[in-house]
Order: C-alpha cells, then structure tokens, then sequence
C-alpha cells in the first residue's frame, strides 16, 4: 500500500427565490454539490490476492458533479383552509464513477499499473461515465375534517431514474418507473388523544438495455395511537405497521410483515422524571423485502430484525426552563401562549 495523494478543487454553489404571501407561496432553487473520487477508485495500484479476479483504482478519474433542480408551490383553495401543492425535484449529475470490468484473452501488460495480467483473468477499475440523472414529481392536497379535529393528507406522484454503467466493457443503462399515491389523516379528537393513519401504495418498475426487468409492487398501511395523558400521571403510545410486497421478477415473491410497538410510561419526580416499559415487535413478524436491480443481476434481500423484546427506561430532566408566558391548548394541535401578568 503506497502513499498517494491527488487534489481537487470542488466548488459548492446555491441559488433560490422565494416568494410568498396570503393564500399562496413558491421556491425555485438550483444547488451544484460535488464528490471526489476515494483513495480506493483512484490509487494506481494493483489487488492480485486473485491473479485471474484483478483490482485497480484510476488515477484519472474526474470529481463528479450533482445538479439538484427544486421547485415548490402551494395555493390555499377557498375559504374552508384547503391546499394544493407541487414538488418537483429534479437532478444531472456529470462525471459518475462506475465499476467497469475489462477481460483479456492473452496475457497484457499494463503499463500504467506496471503489472502483466495472465490470460483469462479479468481486471475491475473505475470509469466515468454520462448520461445520469433522474426527476420526481408530487402533487399533494391538504383539507380539515373540523367535525373530528383533523387533518386529511392525499398526495399522488411519480418518480423517473435514467442510471448508466458498465455490464463488463460495455455500457448500458437502467430506466426506473415508480409511481405512488398516499394517504394520511392525522385527529387530534381530544387534548389528550391523537390518531393518525396512512397508507402508501406504489409500484416499482425497473428495465435495462439487456433486457433485465425487476417489477415489484408495494403496499403499506400504518396506525399510531398517543394518549398523552392517563390519571394524570400515565401515557401510552402504540404503532402498528404492515407492508405487503409482491414481486412480479423472476422469484414471484409475495412477503407480508406486520410490526406492533407499545409504550407506556408514568411521569415521577414532580414530573422531571419519567419511568416506562417499552415492547417492540409484539406480533414477533418484523421482516422486510427489497428488490433492487444492478448491472447484471436482480437481488432480492429479506431482513430479520431481533422478534419481540422489552426494555424498561428512566429518564431525567434536570434542566429548568423560564418563562414569561403560560402555555394553554386548545384541541390538542395548536399551542397559544398569553403573557402571565404579574409574574417575573
């Protein structure tokens, strides 16, 4: 392993505009980050601990650069408080380092690694390589549901990647289709119980230039229960998630995971110390599953987390906060303070 060393000057800009009043608001903002090459993708030096399986960096390559595109608009809609928005986000990125894998036939000298590769083997270096970039679209409606103090959130969207690589010598490129749609509703029905629900289904549909294709559909559904007050002194907070996915590739896989999480605590101490017992994965089925295509492969990969366990905690506030004002609320969600008239 021989020292090296290789500078770059890597510049780092953003713009915005921002402008908002009443009813509507928007912002536009462009942002140029960059990511230099590591030591491995560039130092020059030969890994044969595999004589016919080579690795090398390339000491030519070039620092790449991430455009980033945003663009963001919301309108309040009538008098009944409803929203619209737009996200739009958009990147190029110029110069992405990628593996790429060349084969010799005969025995080759390699003059800039100083190193004579046998026949039949291979050697993985890094390129740079154009063409990257991709774009995702939301569009989101926001409305109150005043009978049951609550918010309800629809947003709808579509995501777009165009990736080249290299399978071997040669060059090829993934395209990426993924629309979604999601829901959320959040209910503050009293001061001291909150609800909240969503849903999120979307579909994942990935192609490349030699006929790889990876289809997987994915459907998720969440409830989080909060009761910030029992007896006075009591709290308790639970969270159920399930996520169903089914894979339309090679494998036909269909996986289901369901996650229950339950917390319940007891304020002591004058209420600067907290004591609660924490149970996760109660259902004792936290799994997940993702596919993912890549160069020339699809890889599925199934994770097992730790199944049911308990913890018991304690937590202490010694701090002491200040304040000219009292704190009052008045559903649940929103905080008003008045001035405490006579108190220093």
């Amino acid at each position: 392993m021989d020292n090296y060393r290789k500078t770059f000057i890597s510049p780092t800009v953003a713009i915005s505009f921002v402008h908002t009043d009443i009813t509507k608001s928007w912002s536009a903002a462009y942002r140029l980050h960059n990511f230099a090459p590591n030591i491995v993708q560039l130092r020059p030096q030969i890994d044969n601990s595999n004589p016919y399986m080579l690795r090398s960096g390339n000491p030519n390559l070039k620092q790449s650069y991430l455009h980033s595109f945003l663009f963001n608009c919301n309108r309040m809609l009538g008098k009944h408080n409803h929203t619209i928005g737009v996200i739009i986000n958009a990147s190029i990125r110029q110069h992405s380092p990628v593996a790429k894998t060349t084969y010799y036939n005969a025995e080759t000298y390699l003059p800039e690694l100083q190193y004579t590769a046998p026949a039949h083997s291979s050697l993985i270096s890094f390129e740079n390589v154009e063409g990257y970039w991709d774009i995702k679209g939301k569009l989101i409606w926001q409305a109150p549901i005043r009978s049951i103090k609550s918010k309800y959130t629809l947003s709808t969207g579509f995501n777009y990647e165009h990736n080249p690589y290299y399978i071997g010598e040669n060059k090829t490129t993934t395209r990426t289709y993924a629309p979604l749609i999601e829901h959320f509703l959040l209910c503050n029905l009293t001061k001291r119980l909150k609800v909240t629900i969503s849903a999120n289904t979307h579909y994942v549909h990935s192609i490349n230039t030699e006929n790889y294709t990876g289809k997987t559909f994915y459907q998720t559904a969440g409830a989080m229960l909060d009761i910030s007050q029992i007896c006075k002194y009591f709290y308790l907070s639970s969270h159920y998630n399930f996520i169903f996915s089914r894979d339309y590739g090679i494998n036909k896989e269909i996986n289901r995971n369901h996650t229950l999480n339950l917390n319940v605590g007891c304020k002591v101490l004058n209420r600067k110390g907290d004591i609660s017992i924490a149970a996760y994965d109660l259902l004792n089925s936290h799994r997940t599953f993702n596919s993912q295509m890549y160069s020339n492969y699809i890889q599925n990969t199934w994770t097992n987390y730790y199944g049911r366990f308990f913890t018991i905690n304690f937590a202490y506030r010694f701090g002491k906060v200040k304040s000219n004002y009292e704190g009052t609320t008045n559903d649940g969600s929103i905080r008003e303070y008045r001035p405490m008239s006579g108190k220093m």
